[in-house]
């Protein structure tokens, strides 16, 4: 089963689940190399999926955690997507690395696309419209 617990024991951060070290990033993503690896992180904070807060453990010297932020939260929905695109339509010659699951049950889930009152909406019955024009009948 999955779990979202810290990997920083300090109390301040007792609320933040989502806070890891470089190192834990890195054995979760496999096998970059250092320089490409913390090139990839910088990104991710320049772009604000990430933030890297210090924080001290008692007796240690000060190090910084990587937290997701609102931004991963909503990433996370466009990876999903494209894991269930890709195995859709790309052939797989090895299971994948990670599976999206879902923290309480472990239970796989997929993307899907909702209307603004949370109902599923079948790819076919999407239009695209232009931004400035507001569609309030099918077509």
């Amino acid at each position: 089963m999955p779990s979202r617990r810290s990997e920083c024991s300090s109390s301040a951060n007792a609320n933040r689940p989502h806070r890891r070290s470089a190192a834990s990033h890195s054995s979760a993503t496999g096998s970059a190399s250092p320089p490409t690896y913390a090139a990839r992180l910088a990104s991710l904070i320049d772009h604000g999926v990430l933030e890297r807060p210090p924080y001290q453990e008692p007796g240690q010297r000060t190090r910084h955690a990587y937290d997701i932020t609102p931004a991963d939260e909503e990433l996370r929905v466009v990876m999903v997507a494209m894991q269930q695109w890709g195995d859709a339509h790309i052939p797989q010659t090895q299971s994948p690395r990670v599976l999206p699951v879902t923290i309480d049950t472990g239970e796989h889930v997929r993307a899907g696309v909702l209307d603004s009152k949370g109902r599923v909406v079948a790819g076919p019955d999407v239009a695209y419209f232009p931004a400035s024009v507001t569609a309030t009948a099918s077509t």
